[in-house]
């Protein structure tokens, strides 16, 4: 006996079949849709600002010997005796650095560094390491100030001994 459909069950499968249709066609808009940006009111517009041009600024250090003074820094000492120099350091950047001066001195010699002009004396504080230590100084663009750099003979100098040292300047730029 052949399978006679009935008018609901007809009925039940078009309903079903127009449903998987509309939803089918609804998943193919959702689709196609998604690639299209932006409104779709009927009048839109849109409209930008020049932002204008950002530069970095530049951080810069330039330091010599005060007053022309050669690279030699004397010679002839005995331990315990030691020699002062003055040294500019020049703020040569757009942006306010504070100063810090890392010494490296060698076997039988200690290097210090110190802020402002040189004292009459020997000058405080720990020898330099090769570590940098503040020196208190805030130099803005442009400025500069003078520092105080020594060498002094220790007991473990030996005689005639010639020794090269150097001292680096660094600057960290201080927040505005």
């Amino acid at each position: 006996m052949p399978s006679r459909e009935t008018p609901s069950r007809a009925r039940r499968w078009r309903a079903r079949h127009a449903l998987v249709c509309a939803a089918g066609a609804a998943g193919l808009l959702a689709v196609a849709l998604s690639g299209v940006g932006g409104s779709y009111a009927m009048w839109n517009d849109a409209a930008s600002v020049d932002a204008g041009t950002i530069t970095a600024g530049t951080a810069g250090i330039a330091a010599s010997w005060s007053g022309g003074q050669p690279d030699a820094a004397g010679g002839d000492l005995l331990p315990g005796e030691s020699v002062r120099r003055a040294a500019t350091v020049s703020n040569t950047g757009a942006t306010s650095l504070m100063i810090s001066a890392a010494a490296v001195g060698s076997a039988g010699f200690e290097v210090r560094v110190g802020a402002g002009g040189c004292p009459a004396g020997p000058l405080g504080g720990p020898a330099g390491d090769g570590r940098s230590q503040a020196t208190g100084v805030t130099l803005t663009p442009g400025a500069a100030t003078v520092v105080c750099v020594e060498v002094r003979a220790t007991a473990a100098a030996i005689p005639a001994q010639s020794v090269a040292f150097t001292v680096r300047f660094d600057g960290m730029q201080v927040a505005r």
